[in-house]
């Protein structure tokens, strides 16, 4: 039995630990992914540079080669038209030079766009003119890549196995003119590996070059996908997400938009029940795919965003019928409120009566009650203060329960006219829960302002001037100071803000995040320095 319960602790930390790491590369995707544009920025830029040097390059044909090399090699994954656009030029070249090594170069280069670009008879056309000519030596390995991509793309986009085996025989014989000492022929050998299921011999070998190379090298992306297929296989659903989401890192560091990381990814957490997810991560496989025009890759993402998308759809329609049995319990709880109201209420009136029989009978005390005035005035501007808030809750209490009865009365009208047609437009609206919404975040933004009236100052001090918030005329408060405002009255929870405030639990992470990033000082005291603010006023008002 002990050795029964040593063996559960080793799995339940294992589970632990496999967790931990899943949500911190989730949450290191999360953030590649709002400064994607960045490294998109810096591959552009980099692009740009190269085509200032063929600009430069005047009539030298050889050099105008080769930077149409280094531009075709940029563009290779990022967008494939672009690629064939330099490529081609290479070809007239070639041509130009009767150069017949650079001729077959770039044939080669071009067969392997096309049947990324789905265009197959252009692509074997291609290839089989230069197994009719001849290959050299120094080219056979990119021929075998050339072979071996066409029937894989043609395997995808037929479903044809047979395609399948073709392309690994061509792998095969890539291998076989390969240095079996490099990188690219152990990326290729464990490849070949994995699609031939042997996971033992695979998985060893995949998990030391992933340890061995950074998210700014290419093949990361490849070793870390083909992990997570290994654990897809094997059923381990955490580690199975986690390589998928390191893969989809590195495909966006790199500017990788022929990717399959993010489709693999959203089918991950589709089988998880995260659809939210899964969603935002069939959206990004799909545009990659139409950006860079692979049309394999198109063709299943297309696939899959239905059926995601549908069980968004009845997730958020189970999301609105939660809402309004919410709105049936708030209006429940508004009527016992009320009572609760009407019962302090004549407390207070009764409370009042027996105060002024007290005052009439002890006439004797009243040099007492003079010492102690000075104390009740110190008081009462506290008392006042809350005299008020209670009005003003009582008054948002009222008005609410007269609109709710407003709208009793106009669905029991309804109903008796039997115009469910417009009462089921009047039920599935969400113009009035807005409008209610709207006026429940002016009532909090004002009185949280008369709590703390230099809230928004002293939150801009904590802020890089550049970064300062500049609020619109008549606007108390923002989204993002609305957080932060109820962060000050100490709701620091990230699924209670974004109950309250009504967002995602991902915009109220994107939110703090971001404001994280601008702050003047430590970051790591900035939520400390926050709740200090109006601190100072709150104790002059009590010693008042």
């Amino acid at each position: 039995m002990k050795g029964f319960g040593f063996i559960f602790l080793i799995l339940l930390f294992v589970g632990q630990a496999k967790s931990q790491n899943l949500d911190s590369v989730q949450s290191a995707l999360d953030e590649v992914m709002l400064r994607a544009d960045h490294y998109e920025a810096i591959k552009k830029k980099h692009i740009q540079a190269i085509q200032q040097d063929l600009s430069r390059a005047g009539n030298d044909l050889s050099k105008h080669y080769d930077y149409n090399t280094r531009l075709y090699e940029a563009y290779r994954k990022y967008q494939i038209d672009s690629a064939a656009l330099y490529i081609k030029q290479n070809v007239a070249i070639a041509e130009k030079l009767g150069d017949e090594f650079k001729r077959q170069e770039s044939q080669i280069a071009m067969s392997t766009l096309l049947s990324a670009g789905g265009k197959f008879v252009e692509a074997k056309k291609l290839l089989d003119d230069l197994s009719l000519r001849g290959v050299p030596q120094n080219l056979a390995e990119r021929y075998y890549q050339a072979m071996l991509t066409f029937y894989s793309n043609y395997g995808l986009s037929s479903n044809n196995r047979a395609y399948f085996q073709e392309s690994e025989r061509y792998r095969d014989s890539m291998l076989s003119v390969m240095d079996p000492q490099s990188l690219p022929y152990q990326v290729a050998w464990v490849t070949k590996t994995v699609y031939a299921k042997d996971y033992a011999a695979a998985k060893p070998i995949l998990h030391r070059l992933c340890d061995s190379l950074d998210d700014a090298h290419q093949d990361r992306a490849l070793i870390t996908y083909l992990l997570g297929l290994i654990y897809r296989e094997t059923g381990d659903m955490k580690a199975q997400t986690a390589y998928f989401a390191m893969s989809g890192i590195a495909d966006i560091k790199n500017v990788i938009r022929d990717n399959a990381s993010m489709q693999s990814l959203a089918l991950s957490y589709y089988e998880q029940g995260d659809v939210d997810r899964a969603r935002l991560y069939i959206e990004r496989a799909i545009n990659d795919a139409v950006f860079s025009n692979v049309r394999f890759r198109t063709i299943e993402s297309s696939t899959f965003y239905p059926i995601i998308h549908a069980a968004f759809i009845d997730k958020e329609k189970e999301q609105q019928q939660q809402l309004l049995q919410l709105l049936i319990a708030i209006s429940l709880l508004s009527v016992v409120l009320l009572g609760g109201v009407l019962f302090i209420y004549r407390q207070m009136i009764r409370l009042r009566r027996v105060r002024k029989a007290l005052d009439q009978t002890n006439d004797q005390l009243r040099e007492l009650n003079l010492q102690l005035l000075s104390s009740n005035t110190r008081l009462q501007e506290s008392d006042h203060i809350k005299e008020a808030y209670i009005a003003q809750f009582f008054d948002i209490c009222s008005t609410y329960i007269h609109k709710m009865d407003v709208m009793r009365k106009e669905i029991l009208k309804k109903v008796v006219q039997q115009d469910t047609r417009d009462l089921k437009k009047e039920l599935q609206s969400s113009d009035y829960l807005k409008a209610e919404l709207e006026d429940l975040y002016t009532n909090f933004d004002i009185i949280f302002i008369n709590l703390y009236p230099t809230f928004v100052a002293e939150f801009n001090k904590l802020l890089l001037p550049p970064e300062q918030i500049v609020l619109k005329d008549n606007e108390h408060l923002n989204s993002e100071l609305r957080i932060y405002a109820l962060i000050r009255l100490g709701i620091t929870d990230n699924a209670k803000i974004a109950g309250f405030l009504r967002y995602s639990l991902r915009t109220v992470y994107n939110y703090r995040v971001k404001t994280r990033n601008k702050v003047a000082g430590d970051k790591d005291q900035f939520e400390k320095l926050l709740m200090n603010i109006g601190n100072e006023e709150l104790n002059t008002t009590s010693s008042r």
